[in-house]
């Protein structure tokens, strides 16, 4: 690049930067959007209004997801249930956990140890400081929805507790291999 002024190559660096990061969105997109059951992207769930979220939940689905409530432990329809099948999210029917990694924490709420495809796969997390604590919030990747938080008690293979609201999920029962 002998000749080319600093200011040249930093535009030329920016330019190069931010088609390749505009790509890889575009790629990731694709893969992970249209291989699924569910035709809509994330960028369509997370582009719902509060009314649009009102009309396909329930209140009370409303109110755990986006609003990130709880449920009242031993409530929900999951905190004892143990059928074969996966727990998917209530919102965009993304598949979050297995019955495979379900346990009996005593908690009141479904409890898992690990997620569907670990941790790049259908949750994410985030601190939560809410109610004067700091835990670490769990929420479905690709429509943002709360799910409930995640605790370093859980039993091996991963020491994790996934503790998730019921009314955030809906079961799918399969013949697990």
């Amino acid at each position: 690049m002998a000749g080319v002024s600093a200011v040249s190559r930093f535009a030329l660096r920016r330019s190069v930067s931010a088609y390749l990061t505009q790509t890889c969105k575009r790629i990731t997109r694709g893969i992970i959007f249209t291989a699924g059951a569910h035709a809509a992207n994330s960028d369509d769930y997370l582009k719902l209004t509060p009314q649009d979220w009102k009309k396909k939940l329930t209140p009370e689905q409303y109110y755990i997801t986006r609003q990130r409530g709880t449920e009242p432990a031993f409530s929900g329809s999951y905190y004892n249930h143990y059928e074969d099948g996966i727990y998917q999210c209530v919102c965009c029917g993304s598949e979050l956990f297995s019955s495979t990694t379900k346990f009996d924490s005593g908690s009141g709420w479904p409890s898992f140890h690990s997620a569907i495809g670990g941790e790049e796969g259908s949750v994410e997390t985030r601190q939560d400081t809410s109610h004067f604590m700091i835990r670490t919030e769990v929420l479905c990747r690709k429509c943002k929805a709360h799910l409930g938080h995640v605790f370093p008690d859980g039993p091996q293979p991963t020491g994790l507790r996934y503790c998730i609201n019921s009314i955030a999920l809906k079961f799918m029962p399969e013949k697990i291999t």
